[in-house]
């Protein structure tokens, strides 16, 4: 297959004479679906030619158009636009075979909207929407595996504070009690240094965290839960909190008793199950219980993970 026949082309005709003329090119990739017509009308048709021009050959030297690489010996202004125009039309790309012994890309969505920058509106429009619906299925996943998560918490003594929340493990599969930084845990589950612990999840993706807050000891509940871990943490500010690689959860403080030495019991039952993937309801859920105490001693409770 071959990229342009003379008879589809304009006759040769120079728009780039050197990379110098990209410097100070229009950028459409800022550009919305309602943005992007009015944007590249208000450019000549030669400022157009010359953008794409710059965009597909890979010059200037920014991040802006340093997707492709520019290629050695380049193909002629008018087969690239030529290139460009089959794009706008909706004609099937070469085989990347034959783009890869051209030297040439075939022109992205953002590219063909120096050339058509109507057609290439709608087709922004038609991405922008099947995105916009992928998100508001995402956000409907989530609620209701929040509500399951809400649903779902174990009974237990009445706290001071309490909050539940559809949390995340993330690529590090743990989550953070305190300071930043805390230690990997040694025993697979929780890990305490001073004012920071670590708790592992089972998974990277969805889990169920429950946080409870007290001011003296609750009782020990073992039923229903595979892991029970109890170990002691600092807080000289008094304002412990849950968070992850990325922040602070959408939880209540766990300390309510003001700045001093605390203890932070850890239930957790379903780590060991298979990873879910929404719409899946999360099948692993952690229970936080904090109250004041003295003890550094880790105590487990029970372990009877697989």
């Amino acid at each position: 297959m071959v990229l342009g026949v003379a008879g589809d082309q304009e006759p040769p005709r120079v728009v780039m004479e050197s990379p110098d003329d990209c410097r100070n090119v229009q950028p459409a990739l800022s550009q919305n679906s309602r943005t992007l017509v009015p944007a590249m009308e208000r450019l000549s048709e030669q400022e157009r030619r010359l953008a794409y021009l710059c965009s597909v050959r890979g010059y200037p030297e920014k991040e802006l158009f340093r997707r492709y690489p520019a290629p050695k010996d380049p193909l002629s202004d008018a087969v690239l636009l030529d290139q460009g125009r089959r794009a706008c039309r909706g004609e099937k790309p070469p085989s990347p075979i034959e783009l890869g012994r051209r030297g040439v890309h075939w022109p992205s969505l953002e590219e063909m909207a120096y050339l058509c920058p109507r057609t290439a509106a709608r087709w922004l429009g038609e991405q922008e929407r099947e995105r916009a619906a992928r998100r508001a299925e995402y956000e409907r996943e989530q609620a209701r595996a929040r509500a399951y998560c809400e649903r779902t918490v174990s009974p237990g003594s009445e706290p001071v504070k309490e909050g539940t929340e559809l949390a995340s493990g993330g690529e590090s599969g743990s989550y953070l009690v305190g300071d930043v930084g805390g230690a990997a845990p040694t025993d697979g589950l929780v890990e305490a240094a001073g004012g920071s612990a670590t708790v592992s999840t089972g998974t990277q993706g969805d889990f169920c965290l429950t946080v409870r807050a007290y001011r003296k000891r609750p009782p020990l509940a073992l039923k229903g839960w595979d892991r029970v871990v109890e170990v002691g943490i600092e807080s000289p500010d008094g304002r412990l909190r849950v968070g992850s690689d990325t922040g602070p959860m959408a939880l209540p403080a766990v300390t309510v008793s003001g700045p001093g030495s605390y203890r932070l019991r850890v239930y957790v039952r379903g780590r060991d199950e298979p990873e879910t993937i929404s719409p899946e309801l999360p099948a692993e859920r952690h229970l936080l219980v904090v109250f004041p105490g003295r003890s550094k001693e880790r105590k487990v409770f029970k372990d009877e993970e697989r």
